[in-house]
């Protein structure tokens, strides 16, 4: 009989999954898909292995190349521990020899968060001008790698979600977080646009002078960005972010943003979907 049942112990015995920390593989759950098959079925007849990692749970498999080699996979084994197809040649059809359970994972996001995982704990804290920097570093990277910027559905659907894993390297390279304060005015209505900006931790007010009178125009929290339409639009600053709370923030410079993620946002979407993505209301 097969199981339904997925837990990160599961997915700990995995490559390259293995390596990450108890509170990924919690975020990675809800991004797994299983897929159970009857003895004698191909498990890929209708959905390939492009663009999906794929694993062998419970069952036999037999595979077969294109060069007409054969292959029996069982599971809990080293072999069912790395993903299916990822070697050559590839693979052009397969056999269940017994019931069987698949795992599948889409590649870009188990790639990010591969990558993501390997660089972050080099990032180091900066912090504003005047302000003392957090006492303890090191703990401030590790909260930062287990903040919601780099939770697993911020680089799925958040600001992080058209960024090759090429880039990732580089951005950690780049990025700045920065410890800040209630009251601290982070960008200034009319001022020129010089940093793209991720909140980290905490929350901050979006006002704009109208008429004599600061209207507030949004409040901002955790996951939340700014600062993109002025660096877009060669504009002033269209309005003034001011933090509410303490709390942590990411930052680019602009030129690290236009090449970091915009660029690769560009190219990924048509001209019409890119222009949308432009016009949403971003603050700054």
């Amino acid at each position: 009989m097969i199981s339904g049942m997925l837990d990160i112990r599961m997915l700990a015995a995995l490559k390259p999954i293995s390596s990450f920390s108890p509170a990924r593989l919690r975020e990675l759950l809800d991004y797994c898909h299983l897929e159970t098959f009857a003895q004698g079925q191909d498990p890929f007849k209708l959905h390939g292995l492009h663009g999906q990692s794929v694993y062998l749970l419970q069952g036999e498999l037999e595979l077969v190349y294109e060069d007409g080699n054969r292959m029996i996979i069982r599971a809990n084994t080293e072999w069912a521990k790395h993903p299916l197809g990822k070697r050559q040649p590839e693979i052009i059809s397969a056999t269940a020899l017994s019931g069987i359970q698949l795992l599948r994972i889409d590649d870009d996001m188990l790639d990010k968060m591969v990558t993501w995982d390997q660089f972050v704990p080099h990032v180091g804290i900066k912090p504003m001008p005047g302000m003392e920097a957090a006492s303890d570093a090191s703990a401030s990277v590790k909260r930062l790698l287990n903040s919601g910027m780099f939770s697993a559905e911020n680089l799925k659907n958040g600001p992080f979600a058209h960024l090759p894993p090429a880039n990732i390297g580089q951005l950690i390279d780049r990025i700045e977080p920065i410890t800040v304060w209630a009251n601290d005015v982070i960008i200034r209505e009319n001022d020129e646009g010089d940093y793209y900006y991720m909140i980290e931790s905490g929350r901050a007010q979006v006002t704009r002078l109208v008429g004599g009178v600061n209207m507030l125009l949004a409040e901002l929290k955790a996951g939340d960005v700014f600062g993109e339409e002025a660096l877009v639009s060669g504009a002033v600053r269209n309005a003034t972010v001011t933090m509410q709370t303490n709390g942590m923030l990411l930052r680019l410079k602009r030129q690290d943003f236009f090449e970091l993620m915009q660029e690769p946002l560009l190219r990924r979407l048509n001209y019409v979907d890119a222009k949308k993505k432009l016009r949403r209301v971003q603050y700054g």
